[in-house]
This record gives structure tokens, C-alpha cells and sequence, in this order.
């Protein structure tokens, strides 16, 4: 694939192929995706790498140092000789690469999904789109506990879509990191998010379901808005930026115009200030509080409703967006996972809970003009 840049892939002047074991791509069927189909969708080469195939077909041994099983590195050959494409050729890239090699040294023992762009051997300017496909069923519920930290127990039965929308849209989302290299760890989440729900859009579309396209949108956006605390992951807290307004089908040039670098200084920001606010009512010390709310799943949460009730974060737009929306996406989502959230408040200091009861008796303006 010739390229103008090393991060602008141009289109490919030979026929773009997957290669996979067969295995992997009866998977990729079950899950309602065409696999060949893959390579041509970014013009680009695509390996796949199945944690479900290794683990069904590839010998492990246990790893004592760490702890988890791993692959040997014969295995990690076998399967590579395996993944070939109908011509029979194995992909071409270096399958002693370090990064290749950690990919598939580990996919069997992954829960996400991961995708990662390797020059090719024979021409350094092209790329092979490497996925690694999880070892789970890419379900709704798994896809959804995977994007919001919030258990699959404690997920409504009714989330939107089929099994197979979710994993269209996660595959979407991990072809485009290996279209989209440029820019942070954020910039290239919320493009990849974008890329996913950009090919619902067209999928509902083509399979007269659009109405289908705006709850599953809701959902995934939900589900980015909790993670920014129910995991504190601050690179995949894309809520904010994955919403309606965005352009479809976006293109590749300065899509990362209006989106910030990071939003871990405002996350980091506002994590602290709910442990030192929690510090100096309950008497214990910032490293106490930090140990006593990982113990307690939903005093974060309860503390920040709390001050943010009491209107702690007003002067902070983004911080106040990124609370008000993770408040909303978690009380809307799972009611049942908010439930149990809520009880944690009984751990609250009383202080807390008296400066929200006086807060909520202050008087307030009647709105209207210059209010």
C-alpha cells in the first residue's frame, strides 16, 4: 500500500487479503461478519489473531513467573504457518517482530479486543491491520461490561441490538486504529468510536433498521461516559465526543481538530478533589480515603454526586460535563448497578450529607431574562 506518509495509507495498487486460520473465520461468521470482506473495507491487508482459536486448538503452559498462561514460542509459529489466506500465503510480516509477537504471545488470555498496524515485509510502506479478537463471545453484554466497567450481571436484559451489531461495531472501531495512527491514546479512541458508529449508521440503514442506530448510539456513549470513573480509564472516557454532532463518515484529514489531547488532567482533577473532600470529613488521611473507597464500590460515587449537588465543579465546564454525564449514563443505563452504588452513601460522614441538605435549601432564581 503506498503511502505519502507513513500514517496516510493510499490505496493499495495489489489486490488487499485476509489471513486467518479457518477457525477464525468461522468465528468471525457466527458473529455475523463476512470476513473477507475485512481487508476491503480499509484497503489494507488483515491478520487475524483468535483468543478463542488459541485456546481451543494450540497447546498452553502455565507461565509460574506471572502467574497466567502463555504461549510457547513454537505455538506462536504454528499458528502464523496457520493464517493464511485462500491463495495459501501466510501474511507478510515478521512474525519475530516484538510487538507481533507480544500480540499473539497474549491473545489467548485476553478479555479486548486489540488492533495494531505492522509495515509489511516485502515493502515497509504498506500495512498489515493486525486484530486480535477476544476470548469471549463478542455479545452485547460482554461489549457493553467492556465499555463501561459495569458488570455483566448488573446489565439491563433489553440492551438495544443484536449480538452481531455489537460485534460489527467493535470491529469497526478496531480497523480504524489501524487506519487512523496519528494523534494520543484519546484522539485515536473517540476517531475509532466514531469509525464504529459511523458503520452501524450505514448498516441499519442498508437493513431498513435505522430507528435501531439511535439507542444502540445511546447505549455505547452511556456505557464511554461511566468508565471514566467505574474503571477511572480516561483514554476510553469518549462520551463526550462520540455523541450525534460529530460528522459521519468523517474524514482522515485533521479529524482531531476539536478534540483535546486528554481529559485525564480534568478527570485526575476531579478524582482528587472528591478523596480530599472525603478526607477531611471522614478524619482519615488522602491515602486512607484512596484505600477505603476501593474497598467500598460507590463511595466515589456517592461523595461526587454529593459535591457536585453542592455545585463543587461549576466553575469547571468540562469537569462539570464529564460529572453530569457520568452521573446521568449511570442512574439511565443499569438502575441495578446504581442501586447498589447508592448504598454505599450509608459510609458517607455525616458533614457531607448536612452541607447537601443545607445546599439544597438555598433559595434559587426564578428563571427568565438575565437569570
Amino acid at each position: 500500500m503506498t503511502s505519502m506518509t507513513a500514517d496516510k495509507p493510499e490505496p493499495a495498487t495489489d489486490p488487499v487479503r485476509l489471513y486467518a486460520p479457518p477457525a477464525a473465520r468461522a468465528h468471525l461468521r457466527d458473529a455475523g461478519i463476512n470476513p473477507e470482506s475485512l481487508p476491503h473495507r480499509i484497503n489494507m491487508d488483515v491478520l487475524i489473531m483468535d483468543g478463542r482459536v488459541l485456546q481451543d486448538e494450540y497447546s498452553v503452559r502455565e507461565n509460574i513467573l506471572f502467574g497466567s498462561r502463555v504461549l510457547p514460542l513454537t505455538t506462536i509459529d504454528e499458528y502464523h504457518n496457520n493464517a493464511t489466506s485462500f491463495t495459501g500465503d501466510t501474511a507478510p510480516v515478521n512474525n519475530q517482530d516484538q510487538t507481533y509477537m507480544l500480540m499473539l504471545y497474549q491473545a489467548h488470555t485476553s478479555a479486548s479486543p486489540v488492533a495494531h498496524a505492522m509495515p509489511r515485509d516485502d515493502d515497509p510502506s504498506r500495512h498489515v491491520c493486525v486484530i486480535m479478537l477476544p476470548t469471549e463471545e463478542m455479545t452485547a453484554r460482554y461489549t457493553v461490561n467492556l465499555l463501561s466497567g459495569v458488570p455483566e450481571e448488573k446489565l439491563p436484559d433489553n440492551l438495544p441490538g443484536t449480538d452481531q451489531d455489537w460485534a460489527r461495531f467493535i470491529l469497526a472501531h478496531e480497523m480504524d486504529h489501524c487506519v487512523n495512527r496519528e494523534g494520543t491514546t484519546f484522539q485515536r479512541e473517540v476517531s475509532a468510536d466514531r469509525a464504529g458508529l459511523d458503520d452501524l449508521r450505514r448498516h441499519f440503514n442498508e437493513t431498513q433498521r435505522p430507528e435501531m442506530y439511535d439507542v444502540m448510539s445511546k447505549t455505547i456513549t452511556q456505557a464511554r461516559s461511566i468508565t471514566i470513573f467505574s474503571k477511572m480509564d480516561f483514554d476510553h472516557a469518549t462520551g463526550i465526543y462520540i455523541d450525534d454532532k460529530h460528522d459521519h463518515d468523517h474524514s482522515q484529514t485533521d479529524h482531531h481538530d476539536h478534540i483535546p489531547p486528554s481529559i485525564s488532567g480534568d478527570a485526575v482533577d476531579i478524582a482528587q478533589k472528591v478523596v480530599q473532600h472525603y478526607a477531611s470529613h471522614s478524619g482519615q488521611t488522602y491515602t486512607e480515603s484512596i484505600a477505603h473507597m476501593d474497598e467500598t464500590p460507590g463511595l466515589f460515587f456517592n461523595v461526587l454526586k454529593q459535591m457536585n449537588h453542592q455545585g463543587t465543579f461549576d466553575a469547571e465546564p468540562m469537569q462539570k460535563k464529564l460529572i453530569d454525564q457520568y452521573l446521568s449514563a449511570t442512574e439511565e443505563l443499569s438502575p441495578d448497578y446504581h442501586a447498589d452504588l447508592q448504598k454505599a452513601a450509608v459510609h458517607m460522614p455525616a458533614t457531607i450529607q448536612e452541607q447537601t441538605e443545607f445546599a439544597s435549601q438555598k433559595p434559587t432564581a426564578a428563571p427568565g431574562f438575565g437569570t
